[in-house]
């Protein structure tokens, strides 16, 4: 059996590239996970002892990197390779077949010619009904005088006699012609029903749009309120239409790619972005942003 090839990256690595791509720090990967930071920091690592069985690191490892946009089974597989880990699909073997000449061989099997018997004993059995359903059945005796007898039914009733309809009186019919338009229109129409209040045109103010642009990236968004609207990895192309009460807390990885409106209105995050291509900030009413 062939070994695999030593991956070029661990999974630690892997996870660590996805994650700056993503931009986004460890506990902020850690918190989406559901995991704790110094769980994370030792997948980052490739702490293989601080995982435990790998049943569990499995899972630690495919939940992290959902998280910072990485393929799961990649990484799994990476991780496998390296410490020499069956993988966990389960190999299904195949029932082997019996030769056909197995299967007729043995005390219990019929001989050829024993078929040829009960093949023709059937021809046979049907033949004999065949002609016992054609032979003439037998005829009754003569009385005397050269008659024969022939049973009699009894006489059928004589069925008693419809009743005449055409004597009955019918009820008298309605001349429909003779209506006055005015009672036909006599009726009054239903009253309209009552218009739902609709939004005024255009977008509402505290609607906030944002657009992914080719790449994967994460965005967190809370309210003023402190309720947590968007907290995920969003996919190439994907809009967010999110709604609460402004003002906007945002921390957005690869911001630069995004396009972000409030209420319609374009928002400019270029004065909050960092080097490393983050925006964290707050979205006022009227479409300022304000650096934490």
């Amino acid at each position: 059996m062939a070994t695999e090839h030593h991956p070029e990256f661990s999974p630690g690595q892997l996870l660590v590239q996805a994650r700056d791509a993503a931009g986004l720090r460890v506990e902020d990967a850690a918190r989406a996970a559901n995991l704790s930071v110094a769980m994370a920091q030792a997948l980052e690592r490739d702490d293989y002892a601080a995982l435990g069985q790998p049943v569990y690191a499995r899972g630690y490892y495919r939940r992290y990197a959902r998280v910072v946009g990485c393929a799961a089974d990649d990484v799994v597989r990476c991780y496998e390779v390296i410490n020499e880990v069956p993988s966990a699909v389960p190999q299904i073997q195949q029932r082997p077949s019996i030769p056909y000449g197995a299967k007729t061989s043995g005390s219990g099997a019929r001989p050829p010619w024993l078929w040829g018997v009960l093949l023709l004993a059937a021809i046979g059995g049907v033949w004999w009904l065949w002609t016992a359903s054609q032979s003439e059945p037998e005829q009754a005796p003569p009385i005397a005088g050269g008659v024969t007898s022939v049973p009699t039914s009894a006489p059928l009733a004589t069925p008693a006699p419809l009743p005449d309809l055409s004597t009955q009186r019918r009820p008298p019919t309605a001349d429909l012609s003779q209506l006055k338009l005015s009672e036909e229109l006599s009726v009054d129409p239903p009253a309209p029903s009552p218009r739902s209040a609709m939004e005024p045109a255009g977008v509402a103010a505290e609607l906030l749009e944002i657009t992914v642009g080719p790449q994967a990236a994460w965005i967190e968004v809370r309210d003023a309120r402190d309720e947590r609207l968007a907290y995920r990895v969003a996919q190439p192309g994907e809009q967010l239409r999110l709604r609460g009460e402004p003002p906007y807390r945002i921390n957005l990885g690869r911001a630069h790619t995004l396009e972000v409106r409030l209420g319609g209105q374009l928002v400019d995050l270029r004065p909050v972005l960092d080097s490393a291509a983050r925006a964290r900030a707050t979205i006022t009413e009227g479409g300022r942003v304000i650096a934490p």
